[in-house]
């Protein structure tokens, strides 16, 4: 597999999060249980969070990619990696790229998820926002000349383009086209013939809006709020940057063993937490995280 370390990321965290789904809680319980929280905060306090964020979002996109196109024989030469390890790593990364946009002061987590310029970049959201312009081309061609059924069906975008607003207009949608289908005999069904309006279509609009609805969900349940206190915030955040700290070195170093059995498999080389995740520091990393006194508050870097 030909893949420079340093190529920019294919897929954004958002996406990743609906292609691999919420991990289950379990999952993040053994890996909460490596360190205490003090050795993770310890740890995430070494380095700021943009620097975490950026390796996460492009280290991830290509370790999905990697073992997504990978042989039988590679994913084998892959041990210690594994879709559920990834899921994990994800949906850390991606409510720590909430949590420090609120801390910046961006918006509060729940106005990030229901904001559209946010949550547009979910791919669930995206397929369905085409879907449903798709579906409006469709309905108004159905529609033909008749003014005020075009006009019904410009009126089922809706005014608002968060998730919630989104999955109703599909859902509408869907209905009308129902109510087309039912049609036989006049100049209508026709042009629903000449369409190719079918019931599995409308299938598609409805699992599409379940589908964005169980996105945002998703991503809502993955973010903790972060404390009003400054020192709190601060706290959680160094927290977070432990975590995913810790569940990226896994992955790095995974792919660097596997690259040595496997030459096709690419190193996934960190760039921005190079300093924490060089080669072969899987017990540094330990060592400068857990080992560190509580009260102890190293540079940023």
């Amino acid at each position: 597999m030909d893949l420079r370390y340093e190529a920019p990321a294919t897929h954004s965290l958002e996406a990743l999060a609906h292609y691999l789904g919420r991990p289950d809680d379990s999952l993040l319980e053994a890996i909460l249980d490596v360190y205490t929280r003090e050795g993770f905060t310890a740890l995430g306090a070494q380095i700021e969070s943009e620097r975490v964020i950026a390796d996460t979002s492009r280290i991830y996109s290509h370790a999905f990619d990697v073992w997504s196109n990978a042989t039988p024989e590679q994913r084998d030469a892959l041990m210690g990696f594994s879709p559920e390890l990834l899921a994990v790593g994800v949906d850390r990364a991606l409510a720590l790229k909430i949590a420090f946009d609120e801390s910046a002061g961006e918006h509060s987590s729940e106005e990030t998820l229901s904001d559209p310029k946010q949550i547009g970049a979910r791919a669930s959201y995206n397929r369905a926002l085409l879907l449903r312009e798709q579906a409006k081309t469709v309905l108004r061609t159905i529609a033909s000349r008749n003014e005020a059924l075009r006009l019904h069906v410009d009126s089922l975008i809706g005014t608002g383009d968060d998730a919630d607003s989104l999955a109703a207009s599909l859902d509408q949608m869907a209905e009308l086209c129902d109510e087309f289908l039912e049609h036989d005999g006049d100049s209508l069904s026709t042009r629903v013939r000449l369409a190719r309006l079918s019931h599995d279509y409308v299938a598609k609009l409805v699992a599409a809006a379940a589908d964005v609805r169980g996105s945002a969900a998703q991503a809502r349940a993955s973010v903790r709020k972060l404390p009003a206190d400054h020192k709190q915030r601060k706290a959680e955040l160094d927290f977070l940057d432990g975590v995913n700290l810790h569940v990226l070195g896994e992955v790095v170093h995974a792919f660097e063993a596997a690259h040595d059995l496997e030459a096709e498999i690419p190193r996934l080389a960190p760039i921005a937490t190079r300093r924490l995740l060089g080669r072969r520091s899987k017990n540094t990393l330990a060592k400068r995280g857990a080992a560190l006194p509580t009260g102890e508050a190293p540079a940023r870097r």
